[in-house]
C-alpha cells in the first residue's frame, strides 16, 4: 500500500493548495499595488485640480494689479508729477484695494518719493521715511530700471515699517516727450499671500507651501509661527528648488516630523513663485489598509474553500481512476495476462486505459518481433564485416598500385629521358639505331600511359582530381630529371576547377600536357617552365611557357614534327582549342583554351 503523504491525493492536493496561495497572493500583491497606484494618482489628480485653481487666482490677482499699473502710469497727472491729481488717485486706487494693497508711489530720478498709503506707517496717507532715504537705490526701483518694463519685485524689507512685501514695478515715460520720469510703485503685504492658502480646498489633511524662486518662504501651512525657514519641510522644498523651477510642474517624497509627505509643486509663469501642496503618506494610504485587510480575510477564507472543493473534486475525477489502473498493473505483474483497465466511461481515463490495454497488447507483440530483429541485426553485422574486408583488400590495391606507379613510372619516365639523350647523340649517323631507339621510346611512353590508366583505374579519385596531382607533382618530377625548373601557378580555386571540368575533358587533358612536357623535355633545351592554370570567360585556360630554344610554327614540318598537329586535333575534338606563340631564341608559349561546365566563380 502506498502511504498517503506519498499518495497522487496527497500529492495533488497539496499542489492545488499552492496554486490557489500563489494566485491569491498573486492577486493580493496585484490589487496592493493597483489600489496604492489609484490612491497616490487621486491625491496627485486633487493637488493638480488645486495647484491649478490657486494659480489662476494668483495670476489673476498679479494681471489686476499689472492693469492697474498701467493704467496709472498712463495718466497725465503721474507723468508730469502733479502731486495734488497724484495724492488723489494713488489714495483713491489704495482704499479701494486696501485688503491686499498698501500704498502706491512714484519715485522719481531725481530721487524725489511721492506716496501714499493706508495703515501701519502711515499717518493722514502719508508716511515717515528714515533721514537721507533715496528711491533710486531701492530694491524695487532699481529692479524696474533693469526691466523696462513692469515686474513683480522679489520679497523684501519695506523702509517704513519692519514688515517684509512686495511690490509691482513699472518704469513711468512722459507720453509727450518720451522722458524718462521714474518708477511707479504699489506696495502688496505677504500676509494678503497667506489668504490664498486659507482658501484652498485642501483634502485628507494636506498642507501647502508659497516660496519665492529665490529660496524665500512667502507663505506656509507647516508652522504657525509667520515665515519662518526652520521646518524640515521648507529645507528639503529649498534643496529640490532648482529641480521645482526647471520642471514647472512635478512631485516627489519627502517626511515632515517623522512623516512620510508627497508633494505636489507647481510653478507661476508671471511671478516665478512655486506653490507646493503636501500630503501625508499616512492619510492617503489610510482607506488603502482598511481595504486591504478586508480583501486579505475573504482571499484566505476563499483559499481554504476552493482548496478543500478541489481536494475533494480530484479525488472523485482523477485519483480514483488511477488507483483503479494501478490495480490492474499489479494483476498484469502478478500473472493474470487476460486483466484488462475498464473503459466503459467516456472520458480521458478511459481513453488512458484503452492506450493501456493497446500498450500492453504492443509490447507481447514487439517481444515476438524482437527476436527477428535480432536475426536480422546479426546477418547484418556479418555483412558489415565482409564489406570491411573488401574495402580493406581494395585499400591494399591502391597501395600496391601506388607504389607500382611512384616507383615503375619513375624508372620508364628516366629510360624515356635517357633513351631521348641516345637518340640525339645517334643522330643521323645511325639510322636504323635511331629507328630502333625511337620504338624504344614509345613503348616507354605507352607503358608510362598504361600505368597511369592502371592506377587511375584503381583510385577513388576522379580524372579532374588526377590531374591536378598530374599537374602539381608528376609533372615538375620529370622535368627535375633535365634539371629544369617548373612554377605551377593556379588562378582558380581548384575545388571550382575540379567540379567543372568534365571527366572525359580530365582525362584527355592528362594526355595532351604529358605529350606537350615530352617535347619540352626531347626539343626545347628549356631550363625553366611555367604553367599557369586560370578561369576567364566562362572558359578554362593553361598556359605553357619555356624559355628554351623556340622554333618558327609556320615553317613546313614544323608542327607535325613536334607532334602538335595531334595535340590540336584533339583539343578540338574536346571542344577546346590549342594557340601558340613561339620565336628562334625566345622560347614557346602553348594556350590550351576549353569550356567549362557552368558560371564563373572567380579565380583564387
Amino acid at each position: 500500500m502506498i502511504k498517503f503523504r506519498k499518495s497522487i491525493g496527497f500529492e495533488l492536493s497539496r499542489y492545488i493548495l499552492l496554486t490557489m496561495i500563489l494566485f491569491l497572493a498573486a492577486i493580493l500583491i496585484f490589487s496592493i499595488k493597483y489600489i496604492s497606484n489609484f490612491y497616490i494618482r487621486l491625491a496627485e489628480e486633487q493637488s493638480m485640480t488645486v495647484l491649478h485653481e490657486t494659480d489662476y487666482k494668483i495670476k489673476s490677482f498679479f494681471r489686476d494689479i499689472e492693469n492697474l499699473s498701467e493704467s496709472l502710469v498712463n495718466y497725465s497727472a503721474v507723468y508730469e508729477v502733479r502731486t495734488d491729481e497724484m495724492r488723489e488717485l494713488f489714495i483713491a486706487n489704495v482704499l479701494a484695494r486696501k485688503k491686499y494693497l498698501r500704498a502706491i508711489y512714484l519715485g522719481t530720478k531725481t530721487g524725489k518719493m511721492h506716496e501714499w498709503g493706508s495703515g501701519e506707517g502711515f499717518v493722514d496717507y502719508t508716511p515717515t521715511f528714515p533721514e537721507g532715504y533715496n528711491p533710486v537705490v531701492r530694491p524695487w526701483y532699481q529692479t524696474a530700471i533693469e526691466l523696462k518694463a513692469h515686474a513683480i519685485t522679489s520679497p523684501y524689507v519695506y523702509a517704513s515699517i519692519d514688515k517684509t512685501g512686495i511690490t509691482s514695478v513699472n518704469p513711468v515715460y512722459n507720453r509727450s516727450t518720451g522722458e524718462f520720469i521714474g518708477v511707479l510703485g504699489i506696495d502688496i503685504m505677504l500676509e494678503t499671500m497667506s489668504d490664498f492658502l486659507k482658501e484652498i480646498n485642501m483634502t485628507e489633511s494636506g498642507k501647502s507651501v508659497l516660496l519665492s524662486d529665490n529660496g524665500y518662504i512667502i507663505a506656509s501651512q507647516f508652522n504657525s509661527g509667520g515665515y519662518a525657514l526652520s521646518s524640515p519641510v521648507h529645507d528639503l522644498l529649498l534643496k529640490n528648488l532648482d529641480r521645482m523651477i526647471s520642471e514647472n510642474t512635478g512631485k516627489f517624497l519627502t517626511r515632515y516630523n517623522d512623516e512620510d509627505y508627497f508633494i505636489v509643486f507647481s510653478r507661476n509663469s508671471m511671478t516665478g513663485w512655486i506653490l507646493a501642496i503636501g500630503y501625508p503618506y499616512s492619510a492617503i494610504t489610510a482607506v488603502l489598509n482598511k481595504t486591504l485587510i478586508i480583501i486579505s480575510v475573504v482571499y484566505l477564507f476563499l483559499t481554504v474553500v476552493l482548496t478543500a472543493s478541489l481536494a475533494g473534486i480530484s479525488r472523485i475525477i482523477v485519483v480514483k481512476p488511477l488507483e483503479n489502473l494501478f490495480s490492474v498493473m499489479k494483476m498484469i505483474e502478478s500473472g493474470n495476462q487476460q486483466a484488462r483497465a475498464d473503459i466503459s466511461s467516456d472520458n480521458e481515463f478511459a481513453i488512458l486505459g484503452a492506450q493501456f490495454n493497446r500498450l500492453f497488447e504492443l509490447v507481447q507483440e514487439y517481444s515476438q518481433c524482437l527476436e527477428r530483429k535480432v536475426d536480422e541485426r546479426t546477418r547484418e553485422v556479418i555483412n558489415l564485416q565482409h564489406e570491411n574486408t573488401r574495402l580493406r583488400i581494395i585499400e591494399e590495391k591502391e597501395r600496391i598500385f601506388s607504389e607500382l606507379h611512384d616507383s615503375i613510372g619513375a624508372k620508364l619516365t628516366n629510360i624515356s629521358i635517357c633513351n631521348n639523350v641516345a637518340m640525339s647523340i645517334a643522330g643521323s649517323i645511325n639510322p636504323e639505331l635511331t629507328r630502333m631507339l625511337k620504338t624504344t621510346d614509345d613503348n616507354c611512353i605507352n607503358a608510362i600511359h598504361e600505368l597511369r590508366d592502371i592506377v587511375n583505374g584503381v583510385s577513388r579519385q576522379t580524372a579532374a582530381e588526377s590531374f591536378m596531382i598530374f599537374i602539381d607533382e608528376e609533372i615538375p618530377e620529370r622535368l627535375k630529371l633535365k634539371n629544369i625548373s617548373a612554377s605551377i601557378k593556379w588562378k582558380i580555386r581548384k575545388k571550382i576547377f575540379i567540379s567543372k571540368i568534365p571527366e572525359e575533358l580530365a582525362g584527355e587533358l592528362v594526355k595532351i600536357m604529358d605529350e606537350l612536357v615530352s617535347n619540352i623535355l626531347k626539343h626545347s633545351m628549356a631550363d625553366s617552365v611555367r604553367i599557369v592554370i586560370d578561369h576567364v570567360r566562362k572558359e578554362f585556360e593553361i598556359l605553357i611557357r619555356d624559355n628554351g630554344k623556340g622554333f618558327i610554327p609556320l615553317s613546313a614540318g614544323n608542327e607535325d614534327g613536334y607532334g602538335l598537329k595531334n595535340i590540336r586535333q584533339r583539343m578540338e575534338k574536346a571542344g577546346g582549342s590549342l594557340g601558340m606563340e613561339s620565336r628562334k631564341g625566345m622560347g614557346t608559349a602553348i594556350t590550351l583554351r576549353f569550356p567549362s561546365a557552368g558560371r564563373n566563380d572567380g579565380a583564387a
